[in-house]
């Protein structure tokens, strides 16, 4: 697997889950953990990711709300708008 493959991957887990374990992804991406660390502290570097003790946890500034937040977002202006 590429570096690139393993990046897309491990932002994907990330923002699927929230919170990642190094081991974790070790063993999903069946690299050594030293690999995972390496790859986390690139994708902290680019702000796509925040690295934490043990793992990674997405990164306020990268977190896009799911649809269901979405739609709850200035619900009363939408509203408005629609009945406009």
């Amino acid at each position: 697997m590429l570096a690139q493959q393993r990046h897309n991957a491990i932002v994907a887990k990330v923002q699927e889950k929230g919170t990642v374990q190094v081991q974790d992804l070790a063993g999903l991406l069946n690299v050594s953990a030293m690999t995972v660390r390496r790859d986390l502290a690139e994708l902290e570097e680019q702000g796509l990711l925040s690295r934490v003790h043990g793992g990674a946890t997405i990164s306020e500034s990268t977190h896009e709300p799911i649809f269901a937040e979405k739609t709850m977002l200035n619900a009363e202006s939408k509203a408005k708008i629609a009945k406009a």
